[in-house]
């Protein structure tokens, strides 16, 4: 008894050496913290390495801009004066953001823009060939009022007063007289676009089609069609009764500006946009709608510009 009695107590110090040790976990999780909060900061906010981007990848992208803005490729002068330009700002943001701005104040950028937009609505007919058409309905109408035909007028009219505002839409939305809502309204909504897209069926899945870039769903289609014949229909939760009423519906809310974003990545990133990109774009574009914006915040990003 008095052997065990004196092993019991020559361990208690260790044994409370033990407890007092483990009752410092502060400093112990201090180190362990510090080491994963280092870590961290070099994983997540590393800069890019802009200093090793050649003189040929800037050229490249300028060229990429002038070509997708302004539809033709940069001068060497503009190659040059751009690449100093990049240089001198680091290839920052801002200087990106300053240069694609000043390629889409030139009046290049409006026809382009124009052409695309034309390749998708109307074949490719430019403005020439709208004012022709124009002027042949004016011509017809003429011919028509000489010759009393009524009825025939009153078409004629109809034709002409959707025609004339698409001769304007390329000025008008340049000098902010109409918004892109109205721009896209006036290529879907004229003679020439009714020729590409013959009946109700073709009317709505071509609409579709250069709007959103997808198909209707079955419901979809049995809306627009009932709207473009004239009889009420609801789509997206909207009630119209007229071919003009469909397609105030479909170059409106969501649905458009979600048209518009996969346009932009489909063109100018050659990719689908993810759900998150999606979702980033339908933010901006409703908080102020301003498609510029939007498009340089593409146009500036290291994918685009080839630096990744």
């Amino acid at each position: 008894m008095p052997v065990t009695m004196k092993k019991t107590v020559s361990c208690l110090p260790f044994i409370l050496l033990i407890l007092a040790y483990c009752w410092v976990p502060v400093a112990c999780k201090k180190v362990v913290h510090e080491v994963v909060h280092k870590d961290t900061l070099i994983q997540v906010n590393q800069p890019p390495d802009y200093d090793a981007v050649s003189t040929l990848q800037l050229e490249n992208y300028l060229n990429k801009l002038y070509i997708d803005l302004n539809g033709r490729e940069a001068s060497s002068t503009e190659l040059s004066s751009g690449v100093s330009y990049l240089r001198q700002y680091h290839l920052s943001a801002a200087a990106r953001d300053t240069l694609i701005g000043n390629l889409m104040q030139d009046v290049a950028y409006d026809n382009r823009f124009y052409a695309l937009t034309a390749a998708d609505f109307l074949n490719g007919a430019d403005s020439s060939t709208v004012q022709q058409e124009y002027d042949l309905l004016v011509y017809v109408r003429q011919l028509d009022s000489l010759n009393s035909n009524t009825q025939n007028i009153l078409y004629d009219d109809y034709e002409i007063s959707r025609l004339q505002p698409l001769l304007t839409a390329k000025q008008d939305l340049r000098h902010g007289l109409i918004t892109l809502h109205e721009y896209y309204y006036r290529f879907a909504n004229n003679y020439l676009y009714d020729q590409v897209n013959m009946g109700a069926e073709n009317f709505v899945k071509g609409s579709f089609d250069d709007l959103f870039l997808r198909a209707p769903t079955a419901s979809e289609l049995s809306s627009g069609e009932a709207m473009v014949n004239g009889s009420p229909a609801t789509l997206f939760q909207q009630d119209a009764t007229s071919k003009a009423g469909y397609l105030s519906i479909v170059t409106n809310g969501n649905e458009f500006l979600q048209g518009l974003i996969r346009k932009a990545f489909k063109q100018y990133l050659l990719r689908d946009a993810s759900t998150a990109e999606t979702s980033q774009g339908l933010q901006m574009l409703s908080t102020n709608f301003n498609y510029k914006e939007y498009l340089k915040t593409l146009l500036a990003s290291d994918e685009y510009a080839g630096f990744q």
